[in-house]
């Protein structure tokens, strides 16, 4: 399979022109250089400092931030899945296997039947009314 970038159809833009610039050598890199320096509208920038203003178009870039906006409106759930993972990942600490294992079987399983879907929104409703009753308990007890 021909990519659009070397069939000619398409030219590689500042990300794509990075991830090449980190595995390219020596001689390899010059082209690369030279696009970044023709997009960057910078001639006389270094490899470094080209590197520098790569890291701050991503980082900074208002498109991405775009981008990132666009992903929430168009997969909100996945969006939101993304933020409270990274949440579960930042504590550090274990998590319970069954929450491994309830991952797991949305993977095995074809979540684009509404049946399916409507398991697990049973699950997470069981989990919901379950927890609230226990911690209505616990705080009954609680001196």
């Amino acid at each position: 399979m021909v990519s659009r970038y070397e069939a000619g159809r398409s030219l590689p833009g500042y990300i794509i022109l990075g991830r090449l610039l980190e595995h390219a050598r020596g001689a390899e890199k010059n082209p690369i250089l030279n696009r970044l320096r023709e997009l960057l509208e910078s001639p006389e920038l270094t490899e470094y400092g080209i590197l520098g203003e790569l890291w701050k178009i991503d980082r900074w870039n208002p498109a991405r931030k775009d981008r990132i906006e666009a992903f929430k409106e168009i997969r909100p759930e996945l969006s939101e899945f993304a933020r409270v993972a990274m949440d579960v990942v930042r504590r550090a600490a274990e998590v319970d296997h069954s929450l491994v294992e309830i991952l797991s079987l949305w993977l095995e399983h074809d979540t684009a039947d509404p049946v399916v879907r409507g398991y697990f929104a049973d699950a997470a409703k069981f989990l919901e009314v379950s927890l609230a009753s226990w911690e209505a308990r616990r705080k009954e007890r609680a001196p």
